[in-house]
């Protein structure tokens, strides 16, 4: 084989091996700043949902909806009932899109929430569905807390929480 021609493919070979190698730390940097971003967003959600005061309000939530008239719309439940269930709502509602926009892993977001989610919404739940209907627009809603609602109720959180906690410990 031609000296130049051998040389041509060694080249060709050092380039490729070259790509290769800068797409896999390229990949690696893109998952490793993808993770970077869910700490501050994670602890964000995590600090808000903890507080005493928003607890209670949700607690409150729970006894008190249910004495409501069960043909309400959400926006006609009374005062200051009705800012409760929206600000809390609200908040499922946020982690619902940071999910589905991958700002923060699924899993985060399921452990913490597997029993306070599912809860609220079946206190608010006929509230919002009467919402609903007097736009007549089944997605005009609080529809992303209901979607996490059944991410959570169609997810193995002993299999989540085993598998996050082994790969967090494998890190």
């Amino acid at each position: 084989m031609d000296p130049s021609i051998s040389l041509n493919v060694a080249a060709l070979v050092a380039s490729l091996i070259a790509l290769g190698v800068s797409s896999i730390i390229a990949f690696q940097q893109i998952r490793l700043s993808r993770h970077a971003n869910q700490i501050p967003v994670a602890l964000e959600f995590l600090w808000k949902m903890r507080p005493a005061e928003f607890l209670r309000r949700e607690e409150n939530l729970w006894t008190e909806l249910p004495k409501q008239d069960a043909e309400l719309p959400f926006l006609d439940l009374p005062q200051p009932l009705r800012d409760d269930a929206q600000e809390i709502a609200t908040f499922y509602q946020t982690i619902s899109y940071l999910i589905a926009l991958g700002v923060i892993d699924e899993r985060l977001a399921i452990l913490p929430l597997h029993y306070r989610a599912p809860k609220t919404w079946s206190v608010i739940r006929q509230f919002v569905m009467n919402e609903r209907a007097r736009r007549a627009d089944p997605l005009s809603f609080l529809n992303a807390f209901e979607n996490l609602v059944g991410i959570i109720n169609s997810s193995d959180v002993d299999d989540l929480s085993g598998r996050l906690f082994r790969n967090a410990m494998r890190q």
